[in-house]
């Protein structure tokens, strides 16, 4: 499947080539999302070794080239190490859903994304911490006042001493 998205895109980007820059979607050429989830199995923990190597070379070329041609790639992992996404850094837009470890959130987001306060470490697995459709981090309560439309205070959190926003 990997492997044709390729071909399918290359094929686009010929058609584009010296007619436009970028794409905008249309019934003729629509912008094709490509969802792959548990990528590290098919990145790291695949038996075959060639297997394996296409895939990375097609997410690769995917990643890389694809956005001006309207391709785009969806890769949902559990494991943010280099060694099991080493084509992390291709996918410019990333989310974080509960990490388990705090260094996990720089991996995924960025230098420093934890310092400035991306705490994706924190989410509970308790879904009694849920507090008006969001999920808050343990050990964080509403501020006084804290309300429908309102935002909760600011305090030292207890693990970090750092000011965090309290979820509201």
């Amino acid at each position: 499947m990997l492997d044709n998205a390729v071909t399918e895109m290359q094929a686009r980007a010929a058609t584009y080539a010296g007619a436009r820059r970028e794409h905008t979607p249309t019934p003729a050429h629509p912008l094709v999302v490509i969802l792959v989830d548990e990528v590290a199995f098919l990145t790291a923990y695949q038996p075959d070794k060639q297997l394996r190597d296409r895939v990375k070379a097609a997410l690769a070329t995917l990643t890389t080239q694809g956005r001006a041609v309207g391709f785009c790639v969806v890769a949902a992992l559990q494991d943010p190490r280099k060694e099991v996404m080493s084509l992390r850094n291709l996918f410019p837009d990333r989310i974080a859903m509960r990490l388990d470890e705090p260094e996990h959130v720089d991996m995924v987001l960025g230098d420093g994304a934890r310092d400035r306060s991306a705490l994706a470490d924190l989410i509970p697995t308790d879904p009694g911490h849920r507090r008006r459709g969001r999920i808050c981090p343990a050990g964080y309560r509403p501020g006084p006042g804290a309300g429908p439309g309102r935002v909760g205070h600011r305090h030292r959190h207890h693990r970090h001493g750092r000011r965090v926003r309290r979820c509201s």
